[in-house]
């Protein structure tokens, strides 16, 4: 299986995470092997994040420098966690008072379902999900706490086109406003199989809680495989140790027959496939042959290897990529019964170039592809 190196993890990241996932009596001899792979002053973001994984096993080993390090970040994550999770309680809240149901995403959903240690995992941010008929609604309920968007103006956001909305607050905390689980899968009706299989969640902070949803397991691991083939800076290695343990700790809630047929009516096998052949390969993971034998037949579409092709390249510096991708999403729009073409075209222009008038499209687009042009010739940063 050929392997873009900007989704799967390097190999000494491999053997942390081999490590983390071993047999007991392996540990100590992998553990030995992360020890010569790796210095404890030359460490990435992506290695850095894994380390914590270690840390429940090196109880009672001397508190030499890596193993202080994967301590300290042990720390650092569980603190961060309790303070995000504090901030979700309340985000929930204040959009439960308003209607608006949420559903919980990524590692606020990860880290109490499958983890259950909040120092495990390393988490960036919030990902919350709201129905597409509640997200304008949603938006400006955020907005009204002192929320703005980051890059793409709400008011300019079209759920056809896009599937979240990146927002921050005046101190710099950062929340994902998701319309859609899957960031190329945002018709209509996109995502009601996945609120129809959600599962409950009360997440805790502190002294307080709220209840809210979140995927089922199956929906899960998906989720988990199509994001982690999706290329970011740095390199989000950390999907692989989510998806080890939603297998791990949900094996015999796993729904393969679902899991095909989600990726399939999605369009995303060829992602889903990748990311679970992957797994099974590398990790020994109990993925059915069978499962993967479907995937593999659906993955020689020619849309899924675009979409491939689309997921799993840089973007900054590449608006054409970015713009056909888009297409697809039209193309998926009025599959769905959407509006006709003409009608769709002006509406994915307006969002993909941000604006509420179609006569300074042209400007923008010109401006896209300056931007594009100067980032591939060095004059801006290459920082994805």
């Amino acid at each position: 299986m050929k392997r873009c190196t900007s989704v799967f993890p390097t190999p000494s990241q491999e053997i942390i995470l081999e490590a983390a996932v071993c047999p007991p009596e392996q540990f100590e001899a992998l553990w030995r092997r992360v020890q010569e792979s790796l210095s404890a002053e030359d460490l990435d973001f992506g290695t850095r994040s894994l380390l914590p994984l270690l840390q429940p096993r090196l109880k009672g080993f001397a508190a030499r420098s890596m193993v202080q390090l994967c301590r300290a970040d042990y720390r650092r994550n569980w603190l961060n966690n309790q303070r995000l999770a504090a901030r979700a309680v309340a985000r929930i809240r204040s959009l439960d008072a308003a209607g608006v149901p949420t559903l919980v995403l990524k590692g606020a959903a990860l880290i109490p379902l499958y983890y259950e240690d909040p120092g495990l995992r390393f988490m960036s941010d919030l990902d919350l999900l709201v129905p597409g008929e509640c997200f304008r609604r949603a938006g400006e309920l955020l907005e009204s706490l002192g929320y703005a968007a980051v890059e793409h103006p709400l008011a300019f956001f079209d759920t056809r086109f896009g599937h979240a909305v990146a927002l921050r607050d005046p101190d710099g905390h950062d929340l994902d406003l998701h319309c859609h689980v899957l960031s190329t899968c945002c018709e209509r009706g996109a995502d009601t199989a996945f609120w129809e299989a959600a599962r409950p969640l009360v997440l805790q902070a502190a002294n307080r809680q709220v209840r809210t949803l979140a995927l089922g397991s199956t929906d899960q691991l998906l989720h988990t495989c199509v994001h982690g083939m999706t290329w970011v800076s740095p390199p989000a290695v950390r999907w692989v140790a989510d998806a080890l343990v939603i297998l791990d700790r949900s094996a015999a809630d796993l729904d393969w027959a679902r899991l095909v047929d989600v990726a399939l009516q999605c369009g995303v096998a060829l992602p889903v496939w990748t990311a679970l052949g992957y797994l099974r390969a590398r990790f020994s993971a109990r993925v059915p042959r069978e499962a993967l034998t479907l995937l593999r037949k659906a993955a020689e579409d020619p849309a899924e290897k675009r979409l491939m092709a689309f997921l799993t390249a840089p973007r900054k510096g590449h608006p054409l990529r970015a713009f056909l991708h888009h297409r697809h999403m039209v193309e998926r729009a009025m599959r769905a019964g959407e509006a006709g073409g003409l009608t769709m075209v002006r509406r994915f222009l307006l969002h993909w170039c941000r604006t509420g008038s179609i006569g300074r499209v042209p400007a923008h687009i010109l401006a896209k592809g300056w931007a594009g042009m100067s980032h591939r010739l060095g004059f801006r940063d290459r920082d994805g």
